[in-house]
This record gives C-alpha cells, sequence and structure tokens, in this order.
C-alpha cells in the first residue's frame, strides 16, 4: 500500500483558478493545475482569495504570510507561483525552474497577447466555439486595449487573432466563415500563411 502525504489540509471548500476554471481541494492539485497550464497564468491568480484559501483551507499560516508579502509589495507572478511550488515539494527544481521561464516568458506579453495564447490553447484542444467567443471578445474590445496601454495593439496581433479564428471556424467544417477571416488576415498582414489554416 502506497500512501501519499500531503501538504496542509484538504479544503472543504474548493478555490476556483481564475482564468482556468479549475476547482482545486489541495495545495497538490494547485501545483499541478499551474505547472500545467502556466502560460495561461495571470496576475489574477496574486488575489487575497487564494492567500485566504491556503490560509483558512489549507491551514499554511506561513506560506499565506509569505504570499501575502509578494501581492502586496513588488513581487512578480514567476516569484508568486514559484514559492507555492517550492513550498509544497512536489515539483524538483529542475521542474520549478521550467515553471519559472515559461511565466517570465509570459511577463513580457501585453493583455492583449496573453488572452490571446489562453484562446489559442483553446483551438489546441479543439474547444472551437469556447476559442471563438474568446477571439470575438478580443476584437470587439480593441479599442479599449488602446485605451488601456497607451497604443494600439500591433496590426500583426490582430491578424493572427483573425487567422486562428479562421482555423477554429475550419476546425467546425464552416469553412465560408474561415474562408473570411483568413482574407481579413491577409488583407492586414500581407501574408500568404494568413490565408490558410
Amino acid at each position: 500500500m502506497r500512501v501519499s502525504v500531503c501538504v496542509g489540509d484538504y479544503a472543504t471548500t474548493p478555490y476556483c483558478i481564475p482564468g482556468l476554471e479549475l476547482n482545486v481541494y489541495s495545495m497538490e492539485e494547485l501545483c499541478y493545475c499551474m505547472k500545467e497550464n502556466a502560460f495561461l497564468l495571470d496576475f489574477s491568480l496574486m488575489n487575497d482569495s487564494l492567500i485566504d484559501w491556503i490560509e483558512r483551507q489549507c491551514g499554511l499560516k506561513n506560506l499565506a504570510k509569505e504570499l501575502y508579502q509578494l501581492a502586496h509589495k513588488t513581487g512578480s507572478l514567476s516569484a508568486f507561483v514559484v514559492t507555492i511550488l517550492a513550498y509544497t515539494g512536489l515539483y524538483d527544481g529542475n521542474v520549478i525552474r521550467e515553471v519559472e521561464q515559461v511565466l517570465k516568458k509570459g511577463a513580457g506579453l501585453s493583455t492583449v497577447e496573453k488572452r490571446k495564447s489562453q484562446v489559442d490553447y483553446l483551438v489546441r484542444q479543439k474547444k472551437f466555439l469556447p476559442a471563438l467567443r474568446g477571439y470575438d471578445q478580443l476584437l470587439e474590445n480593441w479599442g479599449e486595449y488602446e485605451e488601456d496601454q497607451g497604443q494600439q495593439p500591433a496590426a500583426s496581433t490582430r491578424a493572427a487573432i483573425l487567422h486562428n479564428k479562421g482555423v477554429a471556424f475550419a476546425g467546425l467544417m464552416r469553412y465560408g466563415q474561415a474562408a473570411e477571416c483568413f482574407r481579413e488576415a491577409y488583407e492586414i498582414s500581407g501574408s500568404p500563411e494568413d490565408y490558410t489554416a
């Protein structure tokens, strides 16, 4: 018989990871979800709800105190996640460094690029309808990104969104709509790759 020892208590109330919409009941589940979805994580993870859940539901007061400092001072998302991963001891140093690199790479992305990468992930998972909703939302809010960031996101990003929206339509066998998206992407970028799936 094999026994696994958990770090902290098993929660009676789950924590829903923002952006991933996954419920977790233990620190090990939280770590697994963060590791497997590191490229989808953003600053919404660094919130008081998660810290309170770690303290109250998992009974890890010292970790919660450390995370609070990171969330409310100058801590980065990568430092926040690495602190949790290192505390639980679920993964070795190499895995933790890989996760840290993914998070640091994502830190340089704009809001639009980060959200696009999250929606692109849905396409790779063949979840085409939610992906289409995500791309539509990105395109509908295009003007707001200019206000938030002080500049319009790159036209190449808009072309990439339209191209990938076409890929999602093609995945649903809605070829007419896919072709229209590819045409729009091509008109923006002038790249022949944007005119095909």
